[in-house]
């Protein structure tokens, strides 16, 4: 079978070799695919599909958090209500601690979407913060340094205008984001995570 597929039809079914194999290419594009969600979609779960047939773990999507479908049961849902500021950042603290950063970071959106104006930059770079650890978290490297970046010049600027910081030392966060995009490669990020 042509598309470098290194799987044999006889221990493997032809519907996974080809759907490794398709996978390799939506993987291999460059840039990423982000224009369609299902196929950036495809590809993620394709990784797992190719360390499952290369004889590895094929880590599953529930082994570091990632979103959940409506209705799953793996793990408690977070409320898409909005929390009081203070409790938002003692919220995501613990998810955190817990090894839940996507799930913190649906903390901090939800505040971010209800929260004043004035605060947009702070939530909103904490949430994408937490994002950027998920990816890192999930070996890509690339996602999580673009994230982190947004996330460092959303609080740099929330920083400048003087807002509430609601107890966070956000010159700590920077320089954590900063040491970060400069050194990507250690370790887990939710070891030393400043939030």
């Amino acid at each position: 079978m042509s598309g470098g597929c290194s799987v044999t039809i006889a221990t493997r079914s032809l519907s996974a070799c080809i759907a490794a194999t398709t996978a390799r290419r939506l993987i291999d594009l460059s840039p990423p695919i982000r224009s369609s969600r299902s196929l950036w979609r495809a590809a993620r779960v394709a990784k797992i599909v190719i360390g499952t047939l290369k004889g590895g773990r094929g880590k599953p999507v529930r082994e570091i958090d990632s979103p959940l479908h409506y209705g799953s049961v793996d793990v408690e849902p977070v409320s898409e209500e909005p929390l009081p500021p203070m409790a938002t950042v003692a919220h995501a603290h613990e998810l955190l601690n817990d090894g839940r950063p996507f799930s913190a970071h649906e903390v901090f959106e939800a505040r971010w979407k209800a929260g004043p104006e004035a605060e947009r930059e702070l939530w909103q770079g904490l949430a994408q913060l937490c994002v950027g650890i998920t990816h890192a978290e999930r070996g890509n490297r690339v996602g999580a340094l673009r994230l982190v970046g947004r996330a460092r010049r959303r609080l740099e600027t929330y920083v400048a205008v003087g807002e509430p910081v609601y107890g966070l030392d956000l010159s700590m966060i920077i320089d954590w984001i900063h040491d970060h995009e400069q050194h990507p490669d250690q370790g887990s990020w939710l070891i030393d995570q400043p939030l």
